[in-house]
C-alpha cells in the first residue's frame, strides 16, 4: 500500500520506518505505539492493514515481541484506538521525540526569535581584535550560525559538524574538518556568542546532532577585554583588573 508518509509528525514516521528501543514498560516505546496507530488511523488506512503493519513495525525494533504478545500488545491497541474516536496526538505529547529541525516537519510550529542588540559588523570587529589569526573562520562559522538561526526561525539549532562544513563550503568556499569546526565552535562559544550542549543519544537509539543556541552578545559589558600579548601561538584573554 502507498502512503504519504510525509503526511506524518516526522518523529513518529521515524520510528515507524527505523524501529524502537525498549518494550511495553517503556514510555518512548508505548508513545510511538500510540503514535503510528493514530497517525495510519488518520491516514484513512484500513484496521486490518494496520495490523499488519503494527507487526511489521515490531520487527524493525531493537527488542521485538514474540508473536502472541505482539498480537495482545499492537494489534489489541488498534482495537481500543479505533473505539477510541476522541484520542488525540499531539507535539506537546511528543516534544521529548521532536525532530522537527533535522526535518522540517511540518507540524511543528517555528518558534518566535527576537533580533539581537548587536551587529554582525560589531560581531566581526570583535573577532578581528580578538583573534586576528583565526578571525576569518570564526566570522564565517558566525555568520553561518547567525543564517540558520534566521532560516529555521528557531533559537535552537540542531546540526551536525559534518552539515557543516558542507554549509561552510557551499556558502563561503571554506574547506575545514569537522574537529576545526567544532574548535571554532567552541571559541565563539567562550566568546559569548552561543552556548553549546553535546548530542545525547537519540529516542530510538541513535545519536541526535548537537544543540547550539545562539546568545545575545553584547560586547560592551559582557566582553570587556583586554589581550596580553605573548610569544606563544595562542592567544591569552585577561578580565581587567
Amino acid at each position: 500500500m502507498n502512503i504519504d508518509k510525509s503526511k506524518m509528525r516526522a518523529c513518529v514516521r521515524w520510528a515507524w520506518e527505523h524501529g524502537a528501543e525498549g518494550g511495553p514498560r517503556d514510555e518512548s516505546w508505548r508513545k510511538m505505539r500510540h503514535g503510528i496507530v493514530f497517525e495510519l488511523r488518520r491516514l484513512n488506512i484500513d484496521r486490518a492493514e494496520i495490523k499488519n503493519m503494527i507487526l511489521a513495525w515490531n520487527q524493525k525494533n531493537l527488542n521485538p515481541l514474540s508473536l502472541n504478545d505482539a498480537k495482545r500488545q499492537l494489534c489489541g491497541y488498534v482495537d481500543w484506538l479505533f473505539k477510541k474516536t476522541g484520542a488525540l496526538l499531539s507535539c506537546k505529547a511528543l516534544k521529548d521525540y521532536c525532530i522537527a529541525d533535522e526535518t522540517g516537519c511540518a507540524f511543528a510550529r517555528p518558534s518566535l526569535i527576537e533580533p539581537f542588540d548587536y551587529s554582525v559588523q560589531d560581531a566581526e570587529r570583535f573577532l578581528e581584535k580578538i583573534d586576528a589569526r583565526h578571525s576569518r573562520t570564526l566570522i564565517a562559522v558566525l555568520r553561518l550560525m547567525l543564517s540558520l538561526r534566521d532560516e529555521t526561525k528557531r533559537a535552537v539549532i540542531y546540526v551536525g559538524s559534518r552539515r557543516l562544513c558542507a554549509l561552510l563550503f557551499d556558502r563561503e568556499g571554506m574547506e575545514l574538518e569537522s574537529i576545526e569546526v567544532l574548535r571554532v565552535l567552541r571559541k565563539l562559544a567562550d566568546f559569548g556568542f552561543l552556548s553549546i550542549q553535546s548530542g545525547q543519544a537519540g529516542t530510538f537509539g541513535s545519536r541526535r546532532a548537537n544543540e547550539y543556541r545562539m546568545l545575545n552578545w553584547r560586547p560592551d559589558t559582557t566582553h570587556n577585554l583586554s589581550i596580553c600579548a605573548t610569544n606563544c601561538d595562542t592567544i591569552i584573554v585577561q578580565q581587567p583588573v
